[in-house]
């Protein structure tokens, strides 16, 4: 159905795709192609941040605010080189089952369920980090006078294209005062200038050198210092400085700096066009509804801290050590520069002193410079002993800090520097079997992590230390241990905030889908930047190169972009300019490669339990399998999620009202897709019953994605050879921003944080089964596994038991053994199950016990047991012997027959292409005829079209069954998900194609379709219609195969079938 547009009120259309598989659709209008105003027609005289200038909410938003879903289009696709590439090997869970016998009772562990849990277990996480945050080094003298500057005028230029320098230079135009740090709009194409006046203290004028410094501006950068064009940088995340000294003067000083935007690499839609900005998809944001808040655009500003600062002639540019705990050696890495074209014979003095421990293990030392210095950039390396260091772990992240002295031949000071660091070491080991083992200080781990998109940035801009401190607390409280810098390096303040609080984390360039071709040196320059912002931080353990690049055979335009030949041959060149740098630099070349493989751990993304199939299936994923890769790895898992709404009083307080219902009766027709980018209301129809509040809807939504974060999340952890995951994502850095997020950007807690931290225990038991629901007098039965991603060896017993309706069933306990960072399956438990006149809730618990008798972590299924419904009789066959209509009459128990078609019988149909005239005839006297699963296309069906299409966004595990149809009376909301396949021995998608039929069919179970390029429509899973004395029923619902091992499948196949059945 046609929608309006919240900014224009005109009609939202779609464009069309070639790609048919999944995808994350979303809506464009008319206004999505125009050029968004200057940012100066609406921002407020005097605001200092976009909070305070933006406009009303909905009467303008910027021409990001509704857009094709790119993310969607990039899940549609599956990876696309196949040669040489292997299925993991599964582990094998052995036919040993438990005895019953031996204990079976265990003290329950405590657990987070609530935010008030999570607070308490911040308020533990910050008193026991809080003595890696001392600074216990003796502290420096600072001798450079800086003079900070931390407020400019603003605008932004009307033509992009031809900037009017003279006239930003004089100061002419309408002008803005800003804070310092500044980010926001317009994205694409432009230009702002930022332009201040600032006095050049005594202090400063009286160093021999004055330099303007910039931590980072966004994308490209020109300074003028009086009208004198000091230089100009490129790219956002890096430092940068410009010798101001014979443009600065006594008194008053003006700075202009010209700040241009691009189009981004990966660009096409109207919101994000193509152009030269290496930028990748995340970012800070800014705070604006419909534009800033969603999906990390990329804006532009000086979003990290300028300053003026002076200094001597010769001075230390930089300070790095390198670790080398194997040799019990710090390598301290000094650049020295200097101003003057001389040879010098410069005085350096070197400390090393504890940071967050006590003591100097490298007492100050007067080190011997090999040569002389000249004028720019000058190395020296000098190995410093350490030989009782402590090494940098997460769970104790020790610090040092390197005192650097610089002094001139006679003995006068001109510079004292400081680098904090730690000792430790990370390698992917290629040389093991299987390669890509993860190493730590020489031992295997495993990384467990997040992705981040802006909430950690915004911390930093904000000056909220604490809140940055509680962010990585809040990983830390979810058993992660690792956190993706996803797509782009951050401010050197989040690295050193993961320094001290013992956070590994992954630094992306800021590349994604592709390399402009004509940028390919300067993404290799800014290679060498990131690798000289993180080579100092003990948390960063891994850079990565790029995100998802397209591969050319999905028809993605690579006349600007390279190809994945070239790209080969660049990741070559940046892996050897990488190593000037950081010469063991850890590299995983791709974070989510769609066309595998390159050199390095192999890395793959998988949404398949919200871009339905994206990778995998999610019951081939449950069951333990994999993407393929390449032969003799391990692999990793860069992003996977589903999404869950905000919490609903978060909407109502901070979402503009027109996302919002505003009346009772609007309410109960209200669908997320009234929120902006929001993915859930197009794709509610594929997890969950359509609520009708919007409590209901936040709470649904929760839950859907707390259950498939649980699932997913065990599904990897069970897996031995995945040795890297990464949840999309952790905390928002807004509302509506990224709803993926597990804490939303209140740092309120989605019940799938909760899973997720359950998952990630770092000793694990697991029970496994693809049934959830069994029938009385079957042996349920799970597997049991156990998962131990620390270092040392776990011992003790594995109790369980199982219960219903207040009974014990069965129960025991087992000596088990599991090695270091290991995986391993025990077995099964299992017991008959005892007669019951209805459903009831069955608990598996699994426990694992310490060799003292304490629990050291749980793990529990719930599943149902029903009674038996047992039905006799005949069924008419209309299809082939041995088809789907006769294999769902055995599989029910019925007799198949075939014959003269009469009244009253109960026929069952291979599919709408066997449907006859006779068939037609028996119905309209009384014949109750069920169609079984339909292939595409144009059925004619009692003279009426009824439309089969394939739902275009994967296959479906769940259909609705809220339409309030007698045929469905009794089913559970849960009841038609998540089928275990008889036939296939996992669990396997229950509907692969939608119906639409004329009125006068009924919808029995709902569903819809959508797609990229293509809206959601409505379609139903299942429909029926009387005809005369008797009735149809269209069903797409995928029966055989499944009706023995999922009761409310024999429900319902009896009850389309038209025979009565119990609701258990």
């Amino acid at each position: 159905m046609p929608r309006s547009c919240r900014r224009c009120n005109s009609t939202v259309g779609r464009a069309r795709s070639p790609t048919s598989n999944s995808n994350r659709a979303r809506t464009t209008c008319c206004c999505a192609g125009r050029r968004a105003p200057p940012a100066t027609a609406w921002r407020c005289a005097g605001a200092t941040s976009w909070a305070a200038a933006k406009p009303p909410i909905p009467s303008r938003i910027d021409h990001m605010a509704q857009s094709l879903d790119t993310f969607a289009q990039i899940a549609a696709h599956a990876a696309t080189r196949a040669a040489g590439l292997v299925d993991l090997p599964m582990v094998v869970v052995p036919p040993r089952q438990f005895p019953a016998r031996g204990e079976r009772s265990w003290r329950p562990t405590a657990r987070l369920r609530t935010p008030a849990d999570l607070s308490a277990e911040l308020q533990r996480l910050r008193r026991r980090f809080a003595r890696f945050q001392r600074d216990l080094a003796p502290a420096v003298a600072e001798t450079r006078p800086r003079v900070a500057i931390t407020a400019m005028d603003w605008r932004v230029e009307t033509d992009p294209d031809h900037p009017d320098q003279a006239a930003a230079l004089a100061g002419a135009g309408a002008w803005t005062r800003v804070a310092i740090p500044h980010y926001g709009p317009p994205v694409g194409r432009a230009v702002a200038w930022y332009r201040c006046t600032v006095e050049a203290t005594p202090a400063l004028l009286a160093c021999p050198r004055r330099w303007l410094c910039f931590r980072g501006v966004d994308y490209r950068a020109a300074v003028w210092v009086n009208g004198v064009h000091l230089g100009a940088h490129e790219g956002f995340f890096a430092p940068f400085s410009f010798d101001a000294t014979e443009a600065l003067r006594p008194g008053q000083n003006t700075i202009l700096v010209r700040v241009e935007n691009d189009g981004v690499g990966n660009g096409g839609p109207p919101h994000n066009p193509p152009g030269e900005k290496i930028y990748a998809a995340t970012g800070p944001g800014w705070d604006e509804a419909g534009s800033g808040w969603h999906h990390c655009p990329p804006g532009m500003g000086i979003y990290q801290p300028l300053w003026l600062e002076g200094r001597e002639e010769t001075w230390i540019e930089d300070l790095w050590v390198r670790p080398l705990p194997e040799r019990g050696i710090a390598e301290a890495w000094v650049e020295i520069a200097g101003s003057v074209s001389a040879w010098r014979k410069p005085r350096l003095e070197l400390a090393v002193h504890g940071l967050n421990l006590p003591g100097t293990p490298f007492p100050a030392r007067v080190m011997a410079v090999p040569w002389e210095t000249w004028r720019g950039a000058n190395l020296f390396r000098f190995e410093l002993p350490l030989p009782k260091h402590r090494r940098w772990e997460p769970d104790t992240p020790w610090l040092y800090r390197l005192q650097a002295r610089l002094s001139d031949a006679d003995g006068r000071a001109a510079d004292v520097r400081t680098r904090a660091f730690g000792m430790r070491s990370f390698v992917i080991d290629e040389g093991s079997e299987p390669k890509g083992r993860i190493l730590l200080n020489g031992r295997e781990i495993r990384l467990r992590g997040a992705n981040t998109m802006g909430h950690e940035q915004q911390c930093v801009m904000r000056g909220d230390f604490a809140q940055l401190r509680d962010d990585i607390l809040i990983a830390k409280a979810a058993n992660l241990n690792f956190l993706r810098l996803t797509q782009r390096p951050v401010q050197s303040e989040v690295y050193e905030m993961c320094d001290r609080l013992g956070m590994m984390v992954q630094s992306d360039l800021p590349l994604f889908g592709v390399l402009p071709r004509s940028q390919a040196a300067e993404a290799l320059r800014q290679v060498r930047e990131m690798m000289r912002l993180v080579r100092g931080h003990p948390s960063n353990v891994v850079v990565s190169w790029i995100n998802e690049p397209f591969p050319g055979s999905w028809g993605i335009k690579l006349s600007r972009g390279m190809t994945r030949p070239e790209l080969e041959h660049w990741f070559t060149a940046a892996a050897s300019l990488a190593r000037i740098d950081h010469p063991d630099v850890a590299i995983k070349p791709i974070d989510g490669d769609y066309d595998p493989s390159t050199v390095g751990l192999p890395d793959g993304h998988a949404y398949p339990m919200w871009y339905n199939g994206h990778g995998l299936d999610a019951g081939r994923m449950h069951a333990g399998h994999w993407m393929p890769f390449k032969p003799g790895w391990n692999v990793g898992c860069g992003e996977y999620g589903a999404e869950g709404l905000d919490f609903s009083d978060l909407m109502r307080r901070r979402y503009p009202s027109a996302w919002l219902p505003t009346s009772p009766a609007d309410e109960a027709a209200w669908t997320p897709a009234r929120i902006c980018q929001a993915q859930t209301g197009t794709f509610q129809y594929m997890f969950f019953d359509r609520p009708d509040t919007l409590d209901g809807w936040a709470a649904a939504s929760q839950a859907y994605q707390a259950w498939a974060t649980r699932l997913m999340s065990e599904a990897l952890r069970r897996n031995p050879r995945i040795v890297s995951t990464a949840i999309h994502l952790l905390i928002d850095a807004w509302p509506a921003g990224w709803m993926k997020t597990v804490v939303d950007c209140e740092r309120r807690p989605k019940p799938a944080f909760f899973a997720l931290r359950e998952a990630f225990a770092p000793v694990r038991p697991l029970l496994r089964s693809d049934r959830r629901t069994w029938w009385a007098g079957e042996r349920v039965e799970a597997e049991v596994w156990l998962c131990n991603d620390t270092s040392a060896e776990v011992r003790g017993e594995l109790r369980w038991r199982i219960e219903c309706a207040g009974r014990v069933l069965a129960g025991g306990s087992t000596r088990a053994r599991i090695g270091t960072c290991a995986v391993a399956a025990f077995g099964r438990i299992g017991c008959t199950l005892p007669p019951v006149a209805g459903r009831q809730d069955v608990r598996l618990a699994l426990a694992q016990v310490d060799a003292a008798g304490r629990t050291v972590e749980e793990h529990a299924l719930t599943v149902e047991v029903w009674p038996r419904d047992e039905h006799r009789g005949n069924a008419l066959i209309v299809g082939r012997p041995g088809g789907p209509a006769d294999a769902l009459a055995r599989e029910l128990g019925l007799r198949p027959v075939r014959g003269r078609v009469t009244g009253q019988a109960v026929i069952l149909v291979d599919d709408a292409t066997a449907w006859t005239a006779q068939v037609e005839t028996a119905v309209r006297r009384g014949a109750h005829a069920l169609i079984l699963a339909s292939p595409p296309g144009t059925h004619r069906i009692a003279g009426e079209e009824v439309v089969v299409r394939e739902h275009q966004m994967g296959r479906l595990h769940f259909v609705s069954r809220a339409t309030g149809h007698p045929l469905v009376a009794g089913l559970h909301a849960g009841d038609l998900r998540w089928w275990h396949d008889e036939t296939a021995g996992l669990v396997t998608p229950i509907c692969h194609a939608v119906a639409t039929a004329p009125a006068g069919w009924n919808q029995v179970l709902m569903s819809g379709n959508c797609g990229w390029g293509v809206p959601r429509s409505e379609a139903a899973a299942c429909l029926e219609r009387p005809l005369g004395a008797g009735r149809i029923v269209f069903n797409q619902v995928l029966l055989n195969g499944r009706t023995r091992t999922n009761p409310p499948a024999t429900l319902l196949a009896l009850r389309l079938a038209g025979l009565s059945a119990s609701p258990g």
